[in-house]
């Protein structure tokens, strides 16, 4: 099973339903239903076929805060090409490096309409080839050292991502109705976890403002409130950031909350489940 056959899945037992809503500026309000991922993505498809796209390319992918993320990288996979995906906060040394080593055929920028460009000179013949149903080419940030390569294929994606998603079910009792995402777009993580993992549950995705600073912090409860959040995960700076920012909403929060990318300490994990008498799981 590929990604795109849990959109494609979706989108037939429930077509019309709202499954990517974003609340901020450019987008705010604008809702596409699983159907509509699907049609977008057809259409991308055929965009980025006549742009000369075609099986077995590494894609560039500069991701972006953006309705068409989600269908742009559908529409690689349905041209059996591999996404190989760029932050766009990263300098201009990460990105030659990572263009470098990933030795990707042409670069896409996500927007309403898709920048394409072809990197010159590129003859990767010999190449290494990647692991069979590779989905997705990530790379590590480079902070610690030269950005690492790792492939992630589509089964085993898939396997862990309904996996974990049966094991969350269980232990709320349903699936989540909306996911709320608080995180930019940077990577595979974000990806996984906030888009590719809601679609798991059958969940809405909600976009909500970025969780990086006071500001954010301030109306995060009413946010959560407002939308309906029901599940959402945080890494453990924000779960740092918030008893520090904000006070227990007078309304007790209905999220479950998960923690990802790092250990969340004994002491980090205590003090925010008793101030917001919230359930987080340490993932």
């Amino acid at each position: 099973m590929h990604l795109q056959d849990i959109y494609i899945e979706n989108a037939a037992d429930r077509g019309s339903d709202p499954a990517l809503t974003f609340t901020v500026p450019p987008f705010a309000g604008l809702s596409l239903s699983w159907q509509d991922v699907i049609d977008r993505a057809e259409a991308l498809a055929e965009n980025l076929s006549s742009t000369g796209v075609r099986p077995g390319f590494r894609v560039a992918t500069v991701l972006a805060d953006h309705p068409n993320v989600l269908p742009t990288l559908m529409a690689i996979w349905k041209l059996d090409a591999i996404p190989v995906l760029i932050d766009p906060e990263w300098g201009e040394s990460i990105r030659s490096g990572v263009l470098s080593h990933s030795r990707a055929d042409v670069i896409v920028t996500i927007g309403d309409q898709l920048g394409t460009e072809s990197i010159a000179g590129t003859t990767y013949d010999d190449r290494p080839a990647l692991p069979p149903g590779t989905a997705i080419l990530a790379y590590t940030s480079g902070s610690t050292a030269a950005p690492k390569g790792i492939p992630l294929q589509h089964d085993r994606l898939v396997a862990a991502l309904f996996s974990s998603a049966g094991k969350v079910s269980a232990f709320r009792g349903s699936p989540p109705r909306r996911f709320g995402s608080s995180m930019r777009l940077s990577g595979a993580g974000v990806l996984a976890l906030h888009f590719a993992w809601s679609a798991a549950f059958g969940a809405e995705v909600v976009v909500l403002p970025v969780l990086d600073n006071l500001e954010a912090a301030l109306t995060y409860w009413d946010d959560l409130a407002r939308h309906e959040i029901d599940q959402t995960v945080l890494v453990p700076p924000h779960y740092e950031l918030l008893p520090r920012a904000t006070q227990p909403p007078e309304i007790p929060s209905q999220t479950l909350f998960i923690n990802a990318s790092g250990a969340l300490s004994a002491a980090a994990h205590e003090r925010f489940t008793e101030r917001y008498g919230v359930p987080l799981l340490n993932g």
